[in-house]
């Protein structure tokens, strides 16, 4: 699910202008947020990078400007020219209102990033101070002076509130980059056109798919048939090839019948490990150290596939912005079958749902009936069929709808996977308990003052029309029960589908979303439920939860349906002697 259709809003502060939402939507972008309303993501980001400065003045006992600067500093070389660029433009028009009374809602409604649209209340992140309205009516005729005087070159004839940023010198190149890097499904660069990678690892690269170990011929790649027993060459990436001292090939030896099967997921921004370090949010643990992998979380999406349940490849983070342990079922099938070595494809999507499963996620699968190895699928989306910024609850997939979307994906991928392939259908999570768990409890950005509780946060997202679940994220409790009531109805379509279903190429299961046994196992244990929740979103699990949602979805596996898993392969031992780490990640 994902800051869901789209990025988490709050990191946002890193790339101001990288969604031309603040009236009308710059024509040059392919990839662009919804407008919303009341100014859109315009104003939560406005309101995200004042209130951090604001905190980061009181911190350092230094001015807004002065603190504004050392927001700046800290980012990276192309984030950082974009800040300053904003902050030229910005700062002059609101110098004379930066006192402690004036908050950030105040600030940004002052500037025209965030508004009242006719029909709509005011929307604020803070607690709101008397006067509000008025506060915001004064300041903004300060500034709308200043507009004419002083920036008329920027605004020309049209109203403040269809400016775009993203024509600030400086500030182009960042929203091109976003532009991309959120448009994006296959690796930017592939040189065979075989969908894998040998040089990147975030931009859709190793991180999502195996590393590629030939570039040059589209038919090596992780999860192929072996060509000529990989003698001279290794053409399914396994890092196994050449020959045994007794003549025979490592390949056909140690390989040959043990049940090669690749991992593959058509899933969501859980799928994918959606993951913002609540560092960036905290304005006491800012520093140019917390930004150092900036550029690489923002390529790879605000995911981090390589660490998530399904295809994850590393037992332990090497970024020190998302710290622990992680697991998977990739990593699983690893240690049971050495030869499935780099055979995993992360097809997550943030914000993907059953629709965008068809147009975008499977029109990125690599997997040829003839020239691959059978597969392990796993259809995990868990949420976005239910959840959208509209406040509709008629915008929800329907029953039908889920119906012809998921025999259309299993179609598609009856004529497209290895016979003796494996298809799981994963079903909808129950989403009430975000807010029954964390509703009253503080945010990172409010952590300076107490002043931000989730519910507030939720209640701000709804009011701008940018909320990743209106329905879950919503202090209205029928509501929350409404869109629950129907996750309910889609889980049970999938689970129908499984059961009645019969295909080609591969056998069809229906499992419960692993989360519900993942948090009576933690309750029971002692633990709190807010703890397995992403601490900036509020919406994603944890690490450490995709970690033991990965241990449970297993455990389901072995026990139910342990064919779908494959045999142990007895010569894994003799593969780690021979090859080592079979040529790493």
């Amino acid at each position: 699910m994902s800051l869901v259709s789209y990025f988490n809003p709050f990191v946002l502060f890193l790339l101001l202008c990288s969604s031309p939402s603040y009236g009308s939507a710059s024509d040059n972008f392919l990839y662009t947020l919804p407008k919303g309303v009341n100014g859109g993501y315009g104003c939560l980001t406005c309101t995200a990078v004042v209130a951090i400065a604001e905190q980061l003045s009181i911190i350092h006992n230094e001015t807004f400007v002065k603190s504004y600067s050392r927001l700046c500093e800290v980012l990276p070389k192309l984030y950082r020219e974009a800040c300053i660029s904003l902050g030229k433009f910005y700062i002059p028009l609101v110098i004379d209102l930066l006192t402690e009374e004036v908050s950030a809602d105040v600030i940004c409604n002052a500037i025209f990033l965030c508004y009242q649209e006719k029909g709509q209340p005011y929307c604020h992140a803070f607690p709101p101070k008397k006067h509000f309205a008025a506060k915001v009516f004064q300041y903004r005729k300060k500034v709308w002076s200043k507009v004419f005087d002083e920036t008329k070159t920027f605004y020309g004839s049209k109203p403040p509130t269809s400016f775009d940023p993203c024509t600030l010198a400086g500030v182009w190149e960042l929203c091109v980059l976003f532009t991309r890097v959120f448009s994006n499904d296959l690796p930017l660069l592939d040189l065979d056109n075989d969908t894998y990678s040998a040089l990147l690892e975030s931009w859709r690269g190793s991180s999502w798919r195996g590393r590629d170990c030939d570039d040059i011929n589209s038919l090596h790649h992780p999860g192929a048939k072996p060509r000529n027993g990989d003698v001279i060459y290794d053409s399914n990436c396994n890092g196994i090839s050449g020959i045994h001292p007794n003549g025979m090939p490592y390949e056909d030896l140690f390989c040959n019948g043990t049940g090669n099967l690749g991992v593959i997921v058509i899933g969501d921004s859980v799928a994918g490990h959606f993951h913002i370090p609540p560092e960036w949010l905290t304005a006491h643990f800012f520093s140019e150290k917390i930004f150092k992998n900036a550029a690489f979380i923002v390529e790879n999406e605000f995911d981090w596939p390589q660490l998530s349940l399904y295809s994850g490849y590393l037992r332990k983070s090497r970024w020190p912005m998302e710290r622990g342990h992680s697991d998977s079922i990739y990593l699983k099938l690893w240690e049971r079958n050495h030869c499935n070595h780099r055979d995993y494809q992360n097809l997550a999507k943030n914000g993907a749902d059953s629709f965008e499963a068809n147009s975008r996620l499977l029109p990125s699968m690599a997997r040829s009936r003839e020239q691959d190895q059978p597969a392990l699928v796993f259809y995990s989306l868990i949420g976005n069929d239910v959840c959208h910024h509209v406040h509709n609850l008629s915008a929800m997939t329907t029953p039908q709808e889920m119906r012809q979307n998921v025999l259309k994906t299993l179609h598609t991928l009856d004529k497209r996977l290895p016979n003796g392939s494996h298809v799981i259908l994963i079903g909808l999570v129950d989403g009430r308990v975000l807010f029954n768990s964390l509703h009253n409890r503080i945010h990172p950005i409010g952590k300076l003052k107490g002043d931000v509780t989730y519910e507030q946060l939720y209640d701000f997202l709804n009011c701008l029309h940018v909320s990743p679940c209106y329905g879950w994220l919503n202090s209205n409790e029928s509501i929350r029960n409404a869109t629950s009531e129907r996750a309910e109805q889609l889980t049970a379509v999938l689970q129908a589908v499984a059961e009645k279903s019969k295909f080609e190429n591969f056998d069809l299961f229906f499992l419960e979303c692993p989360i519900k046994e993942v948090i009576k196992e933690w309750v029971r244990k002692g633990g709190k439920v807010y703890e397995l929740i992403e601490p900036v979103d509020g919406f994603h699990p944890t690490m450490e939860t995709e970690a033991l949602m990965a241990n449970t979805l297993w455990k389901i596996l072995e026990s139910k349906i342990p064919h779908v898993i494959g045999r142990v392969n007895p010569y894994n031992l003799h593969i780690e002697r021979v090859f080592g780490n079979q040529g790493g990640y």
